[in-house]
């Protein structure tokens, strides 16, 4: 905490199996002086207001507990980052108190998904520092604001949560045939709008399994949250069940009391990066170069369908179509590829029987590792 400064503590209550607790309570300094009440907001997340004064400490009491919890320590070397959602996007403020230049903020970075979004420079001038970050045009997710002094060094970082709802795509659900009797068939087909492309994926349950309650977690609560921050977050799935302002403060609360899960600026700084998750298999890679016919020029930034089919004409399996893409020198890779006997692969621009002819140049990067045969692979 900084003496002088307002602050903004977060907390998050929760018993011995890591469950939320409900609690209301009071901060006391160590001279017995009650600074302020709080209580839980939500699912054991709350927040208090607190300026520290010079030489004292200070401690959490729950009703009904004689148990003193203190809160972190104060100190003048550091600065007060607040960061707030309105309809204009992520107000932020900056304050500090001490004249040490290592302590104040030269710029502030934005990023998402471990990409760099935005770099703002900030005045050197200034005690308190305020801005808006507009959000209206990002994807949804985690937005993580890391404060920066001259030597680049982190002064302090704060997660907040962009909600612009793009991830909810309309959709018509149409019954073309509907047959209840074992074994028939049903169609059925959704149309989206024309302008929409990505992939997409259709979950099929079972209704007499599904009790209609809402599920704690969801692949929206999974991509867009869990996956970036550290620590259990209890029914990610209510953070996306509503545009409600309860809803919303709810959700901030999480990002100021989990962490993230990628990297830390200090780390970073030092050359210590975290030791990887995952580790590639070192499955059979294809990369190469395509040109047109006759000539020596590429076929760049096209769209290309690579057949993939075993030699074996007797073989039950079917060829597997794969979309490709080539780059800005017409190269192209096939990546992670699974061969389990001798394969040919086909390669042909989208246009089909309008496509010009080309010239295939192509480098294997072989696997070497065994992978035992899975007869459920192909079926």
């Amino acid at each position: 905490m900084i003496t002088g400064l307002l602050n903004i503590v977060a907390f998050k209550a929760i018993d011995k199996y890591g469950m939320p607790l409900d609690i209301e309570g009071e901060i006391k300094s160590d001279k017995g002086e009650v600074i302020t009440n709080f209580k839980t907001l939500h699912d054991g997340m709350g927040t208090f207001p607190i300026i520290p004064q010079p030489g004292s400490n200070y401690f959490a009491t729950i009703n009904g507990s004689a148990e003193q919890y203190p809160l972190p320590q104060q100190t003048t070397n550091g600065i007060a980052f607040t960061v707030r959602s309105t309809s204009r996007g992520k107000q932020f403020k900056i304050q500090y108190n001490n004249e040490n230049e290592t302590f104040k903020p030269a710029y502030l970075i934005g990023q998402m998904e471990n990409e760099v979004i935005f770099t703002h420079e900030l005045p050197s001038d200034k005690k308190e520092i305020s801005g808006i970050i507009p959000t209206a045009d990002s994807y949804s997710g985690i937005l993580h604001l890391t404060i920066f002094n001259k030597d680049n060094m982190p002064l302090a970082e704060r997660l907040t949560f962009i909600d612009n709802k793009e991830y909810l795509l309309p959709a018509e659900f149409k019954i073309d045939t509907l047959n209840t009797d074992q074994h028939k068939r049903n169609r059925f087909s959704i149309a989206l709008q024309d302008t929409i492309i990505g992939n997409f994926s259709v979950s099929i349950t079972d209704a007499d399994y599904d009790d209609g309650g809402m599920r704690p977690q969801n692949i929206y609560s999974w991509f867009l949250l869990n996956s970036d921050i550290k620590g259990y977050v209890h029914n990610p799935a209510y953070y996306f069940n509503s545009p409600a302002d309860s809803i919303k403060n709810a959700l901030d609360l999480v990002m100021m009391t989990h962490g993230w899960t990628r990297f830390k600026w200090s780390d970073v700084s030092q050359n210590k990066l975290p030791a990887a998750q995952f580790k590639d298999p070192a499955y059979i890679n294809l990369s190469g170069l395509i040109t047109i016919e006759g000539t020596k020029k590429p076929l760049v930034n096209q769209d290309i369908i690579a057949f993939k089919s075993p030699l074996d004409t007797s073989s039950k399996q079917r060829g597997i179509p794969l979309m490709l893409k080539t780059d800005s020198e017409g190269r192209f890779k096939l990546d992670s590829q699974v061969l389990y006997d001798k394969y040919k692969i086909l390669f042909s621009e989208v246009r089909g029987k309008k496509a010009n002819s080309y010239e295939l140049n192509y480098s294997p990067t072989p696997s070497g590792v065994h992978i035992p045969y899975n007869p459920y692979f192909f079926r």
